[in-house]
């Protein structure tokens, strides 16, 4: 017997190793018994995209009504970029790599919604529809649960030299936000 063999299962061993002639004619049939259990393992292992893509969901931070808003905001956004040709028609916008200019692109598309100026500088006319400071919020929170809870970018803040992190948490959207809010607030006064 070899000695690797702790001595609780020497019985066990012996019985195995030491089988008679008779023992040995059954060999098939232990073949056909190992090979049946193999059977009774499954390959299917578990799809870990499939566990990825479910504990997003679940973990998403938002009610399904707010999830569901932001994806429409998100629709709109690639829509108007489409459109006025700030990405290519087969471009995909939203992504775990985006591009240097995702957060011009955002500010481009809140400024077309909701400033007195359209994106390329034009002042819109007082009878243009503009969407409240309110509504660009959310806008920009549409675009931060893009990159940050579906595209797994968190908030971790952008660092336009590099090109990582969350492009809605950049200088570029917050400088905007804010001096387009001060605006604002002086139209308004």
């Amino acid at each position: 017997m070899s000695s690797e063999i702790p001595p609780i299962f020497t019985t066990i061993y012996e019985a195995i190793h030491h089988a008679s002639d008779e023992d040995r004619a059954y060999s098939g049939e232990i073949e056909d018994d190992i090979e049946a259990e193999g059977e009774t393992v499954t390959e299917d292992i578990y799809d870990v995209s499939q566990l990825q893509e479910h504990l997003l969901d679940a973990s998403k931070g938002v009610t399904n009504e707010t999830d569901k808003e932001y994806r429409r905001l998100m629709s709109q956004c690639v829509q108007f970029l489409k459109e006025n040709k700030l990405i290519k028609a087969d471009d995909k916008f939203f992504g775990k790599n985006p591009s240097e200019l995702v957060p011009f692109c955002i500010c481009a598309w809140i400024m077309h919604e909701c400033d007195e100026y359209d994106f390329n500088r034009t002042e819109k006319h007082s009878t243009v529809f503009r969407a409240s400071y309110a509504h660009a919020q959310k806008m920009r929170a549409a675009m931060t649960y893009a990159f940050g809870r579906l595209n797994g970018l968190g908030s971790l803040p952008w660092h336009e030299s590099e090109s990582v992190g969350n492009p809605s948490v950049s200088e570029t959207v917050a400088t905007y936000m804010t001096s387009w809010r001060r605006r604002k607030v002086c139209l308004s006064s």
